[in-house]
């Protein structure tokens, strides 16, 4: 592709294979080459979505949610763009906009599982800890669930649930943030020696946390 003529196609195919290849880089340098060349307003589109797509993978987000707004004008019935934009929105902090990107997504048929999902962690971040959990137990278990789902728990103080949580997600995904939940969860529970033990667990995946340190020696002060 890199030695074929510079036609809108061939770029086109070529900016997707960098993307696949996680170059973001240059996936977004040729899809920026082909809106360069005049193209049909066809390809203008459909290089913008990728634009996005590239610049969200680099975490520019402002310019991909641009970028994404422009594709939704042309587009306003592509429920996979609205998905897209409303992780943009997430991840930037405006919870309130990925709320209502997220519903847009599923007015156009999007997945009430994926919705359920995505609309927990929008409402965790707004703080509604209990429409959280019900959301999340509508859906199968999966490590991201039990993720948000244990966090909301904790936060409610129903540290028993945080702990059977996080306890099953860290069969599935050793995360330190899951065994230092466990550490939390047991200490709140009065389970010292338990906690104790998740930290130091949490200390050996990531030993760069320096708050593990003081955590085992409250749980080591609490044993004594």
């Amino acid at each position: 592709l890199i030695v074929s003529p510079p036609e809108s196609e061939i770029l086109f195919f070529t900016a997707k294979s960098y993307f696949f290849l996680n170059q973001y880089n240059n996936a977004l340098r040729v899809f920026r080459e082909i809106l360069e060349c005049e193209p049909t307003p066809g390809e203008m589109i459909r290089a913008c979505y990728w634009t996005a797509k590239s610049l969200y993978a680099l975490g520019e987000l402002e310019e991909a949610i641009a970028c994404y707004k422009s594709y939704i004008y042309a587009f306003p019935r592509e429920k996979q763009a609205h998905f897209d934009l409303a992780l943009c929105h997430l991840n930037s902090g405006r919870s309130d906009m990925a709320e209502s990107s997220f519903l847009q997504f599923k007015k156009l048929g999007g997945s009430e599982e994926l919705l359920c999902l995505y609309l927990g962690i929008v409402y965790y971040h707004q703080g509604n800890y209990k429409e959280v959990i019900k959301l999340l137990d509508q859906i199968p278990i999966c490590v991201q669930a039990l993720h948000w789902k244990g966090l909301a728990l904790y936060e409610l103080s129903r540290y028993e649930e945080a702990l059977e949580c996080f306890t099953t997600a860290a069969k599935q995904e050793a995360r330190p943030l899951y065994y230092k939940m466990m550490g939390n969860a047991s200490l709140r529970l009065q389970y010292y020696f338990e906690a104790k033990i998740c930290y130091e667990k949490a200390l050996d995946l990531d030993p760069t946390d320096h708050d593990l340190e003081k955590l085992i020696a409250i749980a080591g002060n609490c044993l004594k």
